[in-house]
C-alpha cells in the first residue's frame, strides 16, 4: 500500500504540473491559433469542468466496477489527452482535449478514498498532509520557474505556517499498523 500511496502522490505531482506548467504559456498558444485571449481562461474553465463533470460518474463507476478499474482508466485517460493535445489543429480541438485531460486527473479522489480505507485515520490523514505538499510544491515549482523569488517566499511562509508540525515529523514506524 506505501507504493501506491508513493505512486498517488506522483501522479498528482504530474497532473498538477501539467495544469501549473501551461497556464504561463496559454498566451503563447492562443496566439498561435489565432484565438482572442479570452481563450485562455476557457482553457482553464474546460480543464476544470472536465474534472468535476467525470469525479462525479468516476465515483458511481468505481463503486460498481471497482476503484482500481477506474482509477486506470483516468490515467489512462490523461496520458492518452495529454498527448493528444499536442496534435491539435485549432483552439477548439485543444479546448476540448483539456476538458477530457481534465477528466483524466479527477480520478486523484478516488485515490484518497482509498488511502482512507487502507490505512487508520492517524496515517491517512499524515499520508494527506503530506500529499497536500506535493500540492505546494506545485505552485512553488511554478513560482521558481517564472522567477518570481517574492511569490516563492511567500509560498514558504504559507507552507509554514499552515502546516501542522505533525506533517513534518511523522514517525514512519507507525505506518506498518495499516488496516487491511
Amino acid at each position: 500500500m506505501y507504493l501506491f500511496a508513493l505512486f498517488l502522490v506522483l501522479y498528482e505531482f504530474a497532473t498538477y504540473s501539467a495544469n501549473d506548467m501551461i497556464m504561463p504559456g496559454m498566451i503563447q498558444v492562443v496566439n498561435d491559433f489565432h484565438a482572442p485571449l479570452s481563450y485562455v481562461a476557457l482553457s482553464l474553465s474546460f480543464y476544470i469542468l472536465g474534472n468535476g463533470i467525470f469525479l462525479i460518474i468516476a465515483g458511481f463507476l468505481s463503486e460498481r466496477h471497482g476503484k482500481r478499474l477506474i482509477m486506470l482508466a483516468g490515467n489512462l485517460l490523461f496520458l492518452i489527452f495529454t498527448i493528444v493535445i499536442l496534435f491539435s489543429h485549432n483552439i477548439h480541438q485543444f479546448i476540448l482535449w483539456r476538458f477530457f485531460q481534465g477528466s483524466g486527473m479527477s480520478i486523484i479522489a478516488i485515490g484518497y478514498a482509498l488511502i482512507h480505507e487502507y490505512f487508520n485515520d492517524k496515517n491517512a490523514i499524515k499520508l494527506r498532509c503530506l500529499d497536500g505538499q506535493c500540492e505546494l510544491a506545485c505552485a512553488a515549482s511554478w513560482a521558481i520557474n517564472r522567477q518570481h523569488h517574492c511569490e516563492f517566499i511567500i509560498l514558504a511562509v504559507y507552507i509554514h505556517l499552515n502546516c501542522d508540525s505533525r506533517c513534518y515529523h511523522v514517525d514512519w514506524a507507525l505506518f506498518n499498523n495499516t488496516k487491511r
